[in-house]
């Protein structure tokens, strides 16, 4: 999560879904290999308005970086998820990204009172709150939907300088198991750039059912493809891969990536790739058609080449020494604001460098870093891992 969008995108057994398409922008579809990725409008700049039916509403629409958040002083004058998390006192305004930026909750205060809505400035800023929250629960929602997995099998990893901020607060509403902050979370997609592989991919598109009599086909395929790749790559450690995007015969879109395996492509072999099509099919959709002939489409290779991936420093445990905040911080609007009160929370301040392995934090708390907050809410714990990671769970 940046200043303008979230982006969510499912790993599974530590690999992530690979499309055969992404879309750029709206309704613009680029026919390129790339991870699947959805992208919602929900990100610190995100503006908070009033719907037509008198509602709060929070984003698509962002202040981005110019103007920026109202508490930024640049010139915006709408609220924004930023300027909420201010005035709830979840960001600190003389430690905002280490001290280098500096924030005027009063520019917050103002932004919110501009609003033309009867509700209270508790309410307004309660229920931005809540409407920023549950735009991301909606959007992971619809991503567990789409790729067929039930969000309690899994674990929210919230990066991103604005993840750690809001996402551990989705918890609730998604039932993840977890969220798990990862060390430096302002630089987790920049460090996971850095320790990509590199991948050399050949693909031939040829309509063949997939039965016996197609075998020597099929491995004339793969032959040439592998021959084609190692010509380009001349790296003899690199690992090959095979798959296929194929359908049930008479479907009008594909299955992609369905698993074959090595060596001669004898009937054998073909059918043991029309049951990984099955087995594959069955784990995106849930169904199971094993009666109907499958037909393959598109054949693929892929040659991997490792990249020195980064690594993380374990961390010392605490011993003897115990766990003292570094002060502590009112939290408003996140309690009962009935009757015109601030729903206020008092939650224990840390400053990341300071935590060793093994730590424990009761929510509600805030833990500072140079380039992202983390916000552990009431009736959650968060305990530090042996490499940094801040591991969030519901009590």
């Amino acid at each position: 999560m940046g200043g303008t969008s979230c982006d969510i995108s499912v790993v599974t057994a530590g690999e992530p879904f690979v499309n055969t398409s992404f879309e750029l922008e709206h309704d613009l579809v680029v026919n390129a290999l790339a991870n699947d990725i959805s992208s919602i409008g929900a990100g610190g700049g995100s503006i908070v308005h009033i719907g037509a039916d008198g509602e709060i509403q929070v984003g698509p629409d962002s202040a981005r970086a110019e103007p920026g958040p109202a508490c930024f002083d640049r010139g915006g004058t709408q609220p924004t998820t930023t300027d909420t998390c201010l005035m709830i006192g979840i960001l600190d305004p003389d430690g905002f990204a280490g001290g280098e930026v500096a924030i005027d909750r009063d520019l917050a205060q103002r932004a919110f009172e501009s609003l033309d809505t009867s509700f209270t400035l508790p309410e307004r800023v309660r229920y931005a709150y809540e409407m920023a929250v549950n735009n991301m629960a909606e959007g992971l929602f619809n991503v567990a939907i789409k790729n067929g997995v039930d969000p309690r099998d899994y674990s929210l990893v919230a990066f991103g300088a604005a993840g750690p901020m809001l996402l551990p607060a989705v918890l609730d509403a998604v039932q993840c198991k977890e969220a798990i902050i990862p060390p430096s979370p302002g630089l987790f997609s920049a460090l996971g750039l850095l320790s990509a592989d590199q991948v050399f991919t050949v693909n031939r598109s040829a309509y063949l059912m997939l039965d016996g009599a197609n075998a020597e086909r099929i491995d004339a395929i793969f032959t040439d493809m592998e021959r084609e790749l190692r010509e380009q790559i001349s790296d003899a450690d690199a690992q090959v891969h095979r798959s296929m995007d194929a359908h049930l015969v008479g479907q009008s879109w594909e299955t992609p990536f369905v698993p074959v395996p090595d060596g001669t492509v004898d009937a054998d072999a073909v059918a043991a790739m029309v049951t990984s099509f099955h087995d594959t099919y069955q784990a995106r959709s849930g169904n199971r058609f094993e009666a109907m002939p499958v037909e393959g489409v598109t054949f693929r290779v892929r040659a991997v080449l490792a990249t020195d991936k980064i690594e993380y420093p374990k961390l010392a445990a605490r011993g003897d020494e115990p766990l003292t905040p570094t002060g502590t911080r009112t939290l408003r609007y996140l309690g009962d604001i009935s009757d015109g009160g601030e729903g206020a929370q008092t939650a224990q301040v840390y400053d990341r460098e300071s935590l060793r392995f093994g730590d424990v934090l009761p929510g509600p708390a805030i833990v500072n870093e140079g380039l992202s907050t983390t916000h552990i809410g009431a009736g959650q714990t968060a305990t530090v891992g042996e490499y940094g990671q801040i591991v969030i769970r519901r009590n």
